[in-house]
């Protein structure tokens, strides 16, 4: 009856085969339970579809149907589930967290992918049990996020990840990051859940979750999650090229230089960049509102202290206590102008970086009106012939000799090369 048959999941119970073209696995029920410090489990087999539905993921994924009647069984409500939009474990959540963590981050790409709402018990559990995220390799987690960064619309499951602390779990510089920016740590992980669904590029996405970082350090951290080494090489390519674009916003020969090394790579930069100064922007303006009760508060300390200096100022030593309440005033506003002051330099830096975008436009436009072919037209060969030397260093620097040339007035014809070698003195 069946073509093909294999045997690798026998040891859980799973047979497959091939019939009429069609594969299928046939699984016996299972009923397995895990060691506290290990997410595999230690199989056991069932003696009913119910018990093994109670060991799946989540309620939604824990339905079946029985082929002979048709009948779908159902024991842990998914299908209400379904029809409320709502993410349950078919467990109380820290026990199916407690057997795999992995479940935690396969719960972000389930409400992403399916528009589903975690429960408050889900949220709360993944919150409370986020550490042990350690003991699940590196491959499974990068695996997972994988899977989160290829949807359609990923933001509801980074949100989740910045909500529940698992983000941190993953990349702990976040902490370094939040520094650096005058930010929180879960400000700075709400913000990269923000950057890396705002951008369409999978590449651009990946880079996203590694903003704010030092180049080494967010090259240590993608090893670390086993990150693909061609992906590594891309979001390095792609960051490098960010990096450079302040300084290609400085002359017409810089953006000239940086449009001929990074190619199409450019434009992919002006994208990542716009897009992640439009969220930077975002903080800034809820930043700004969060921080105005501080000032106002600010303002009415500095009013209600001025009639104290002023009484401590006038009155004799009988009136220490002016001086006293004098010295509370003051020591209350310093508390409230430190805030105002800390969340000032929090946005400063954000400012700079939201204040590229019209230059970034700039660029934009001279990457649409720029030949992104800006080469030298002429080959070694061609020097050695227009200029009478033998190969060796002097053809090298002829050639960098009429590629700063094109970096200053554009692209040249091969004619227009082998003329502007009559200038040159080597």
């Amino acid at each position: 009856m069946a073509s093909t048959t294999w045997t690798t999941g026998q040891a859980f119970g799973t047979i497959g085969c091939v019939i009429s073209g069609q594969a299928y696995e046939v699984t016996t029920y299972r009923a397995d339970s895990y060691e506290p410090n290990s997410r595999k489990p230690i199989v056991e087999f069932g003696t009913n579809i119910e018990d093994d539905l109670f060991r799946r993921d989540f309620t939604v994924n824990a339905i079946a149907c029985d082929i002979g009647s048709g009948e779908l069984v159902d024991p842990c409500g998914g299908q209400a589930d379904l029809r409320d939009k709502v993410l349950r474990t078919p467990l109380e959540p820290e026990v199916s967290f407690a057997d795999d963590p992995l479940r935690m981050l396969r719960a972000a790409r389930f409400a992403a992918r399916y528009e589903l709402t975690p429960s408050v018990e889900l949220v709360a559990a993944a919150t409370e049990m986020r550490d042990r995220l350690s003991i699940v390799s590196a491959e499974r987690v990068f695996a997972e996020l994988d899977k989160l960064m290829k949807l359609e619309k990923p933001e509801s499951g980074f949100s989740f990840l910045a909500k529940t602390g698992l983000m941190v779990q993953v990349i702990p510089e976040f902490g370094t990051v939040g520094h650096d920016w005058g930010l929180e740590v879960s400000q700075v992980s709400t913000a990269i859940a923000q950057m890396v669904s705002a951008n369409q590029d999978y590449t651009q996405r990946w880079a996203a979750l590694f903003q704010g970082m030092e180049v080494s350090t967010a090259a240590f951290r993608m090893q670390e999650m086993r990150l693909p080494t061609e992906l590594i090489k891309d979001i390095a390519t792609l960051t490098a090229a960010t990096e450079r674009l302040k300084q290609a916003f400085e002359t017409v020969s810089n953006e000239r230089r940086f449009i001929h090394e990074f190619g199409r790579v450019a434009k992919q930069a002006l994208q990542f960049q716009a897009t992640n100064n439009a969220i930077f922007r975002q903080m800034v303006e809820a930043a700004d509102k969060n921080l105005e009760p501080f000032r106002h508060v600010a303002e009415a300390w500095e009013k209600m202290m001025e009639p104290a200096r002023q009484a401590a100022e006038v009155v004799d030593k009988g009136l220490e206590s002016f001086r006293q309440a004098a010295e509370v005033v003051d020591k209350g506003l310093e508390s409230f102008t430190q805030v105002a002051q800390t969340g000032d330099k929090s946005l400063e830096s954000v400012r700079q970086v939201v204040s590229q975008t019209e230059i970034g436009k700039k660029l934009g436009q001279e990457l649409e009106q720029v030949s992104l072919n800006l080469g030298v037209a002429v080959s070694g060969e061609d020097v050695m012939e227009a200029v009478g030397i033998e190969a060796g260093p002097k053809v090298g620097e002829a050639l960098d000799y009429l590629q700063e040339l094109v970096y200053e007035n554009g692209p040249m014809s091969r004619e227009e090369a082998l003329k502007a070698l009559e200038d040159w003195e080597g």
